[in-house]
């Protein structure tokens, strides 16, 4: 059985830009970008936000396990405070309840990728889920408590201060609709920003220019973040180029070295929804990188496909890591891009923190020699060729990019 999703246009001619990094679906002009007045929405949704019935959430889900999920929640906030990390992983492997609910692997990195025991867990979730929790990441929870807290002050800023945001023409970075809109005839229950981790401060004044203290606290986080997982993305990468029997020297000295990928936070505001069953917060869709890692809080909204769509339950002070197509690509499919969406709630707006980690942008990638038993199943490409294609045929890119 397969989610439904819409279909991908045939495969086509990919132009590559001669100059710009970033393909031409990314560079179209938002400055005419106004954020929707969620919170002025009541009762019933305005037609353009309620989804085909086919794409929303399960009629389990919506009578039961998801309204019971957000209880609960509610109900044992105190409780989940009080846990440390070792008693959440522990829950975490609990028997799953036969409903929507979905624990998915949990990952501990207290002993460092350097043992066999992670690394191994590291592999074994990458090639059957694609989709993993770490815990005891070495991220302190003071760190994800203020980013959390930055990315919910960006998007208190007024509909004036966002639309001056918006992406310019030749960047990823401001406020904008997602990328996959134009694949999808309705409209998604959120707003996003986009900042590369190398120009935050610069963005940082655009958004605050009459807010020092909003401008450092916005800087001084997010810079912080975006080192910290700099280094444990390349620590979780390396450990699968070796579950690939690759050489990561080697590897750097033919590639590129994992260190100088560029990256991106990706920031997501669900507002609270009147008819939440009726829309989605962000549709269904894999991420065009090598590596994504999300951090949630402790709301429940993620959704990811395993035969059926399933709540990704939260981990307090977890990360979530999820297989990139670039990666499922290098690997030969041995390690797998996970389908997932977000949904909304009407009681509580939800924020999540996402950074994504791609290859740099014009670098040749192909399945790893190493890596590959019988037959490579993808041509070369680049992360331009890829996401140029994905702008194009969505779903379709990896098949458009797969020998024949």
């Amino acid at each position: 059985m397969s989610p439904s999703v819409v279909s991908s246009p045939g495969p086509q001619q990919v132009e590559s830009p001669e100059q710009s990094p970033v393909p031409d679906v990314y560079l179209r002009s938002e400055q005419d970008y106004r954020p929707y007045p969620f919170e002025q929405v009541r009762g019933s949704l305005p037609e353009a936000y309620v989804w085909p019935e086919e794409l929303r959430p399960t009629r389990s889900y919506e009578e039961g396990v998801a309204e019971n999920a957000w209880e609960e929640e509610e109900e044992e906030e105190e409780e989940e405070q009080a846990e440390g990390a070792e008693e959440a992983i522990g829950s975490s492997k609990e028997k799953e309840e036969e409903s929507d609910m979905m624990n998915i692997p949990v990952v501990d990195l207290s002993e460092g990728v350097e043992s066999e025991a992670v690394r191994t867990a590291i592999v074994t979730a990458c090639q059957e889920w694609g989709v993993f929790y770490v815990a005891n990441h070495g991220v302190p929870a003071q760190v994800l408590q203020r980013a959390h807290r930055a990315a919910s002050r960006v998007f208190r800023l007024s509909p004036d201060a966002k639309a001056a945001n918006a992406r310019r023409a030749g960047s990823l970075s401001g406020f904008g609709k997602p990328h996959i809109s134009k694949f999808y005839d309705s409209l998604m229950w959120s707003e996003g920003f986009t900042v590369a981790c190398d120009s935050i401060a610069t963005l940082s004044r655009r958004l605050f220019p009459a807010d020092p203290a909003a401008h450092l606290y916005f800087t001084s986080t997010f810079e912080e973040y975006a080192g910290a997982l700099r280094e444990l993305s390349s620590k979780i990468l390396g450990a699968l180029l070796l579950g690939l029997n690759v050489d990561v020297k080697r590897f750097e000295s033919t590639h590129f070295e994992l260190r100088d990928c560029p990256s991106y936070f990706h920031l997501n505001y669900y507002p609270p929804c009147p008819q939440p069953m009726m829309t989605i917060g962000l549709a269904p869709h894999t991420d065009s990188t090598l590596l994504t890692i999300l951090y949630q809080g402790d709301d429940f909204g993620l959704e990811t496909w395993k035969g059926q769509w399933k709540l990704v339950a939260p981990i307090k002070d977890s990360l979530i890591v999820h297989v990139g197509d670039l990666l499922q690509i290098i690997s030969n499919d041995k390690y797998k891009s996970p389908l997932h969406r977000a949904l909304v709630n009407k009681r509580k707006e939800r924020l999540s923190v996402v950074y994504l980690y791609p290859p740099p942008a014009t670098k040749t990638l192909y399945p790893i020699e190493e890596g590959i038993d019988s037959g490579s199943l993808y041509k070369p490409l680049s992360w331009l060729d890829y996401v140029q294609a994905k702008g194009k045929y969505f779903m379709g890119a990896f098949e458009y990019f797969k020998n024949k």
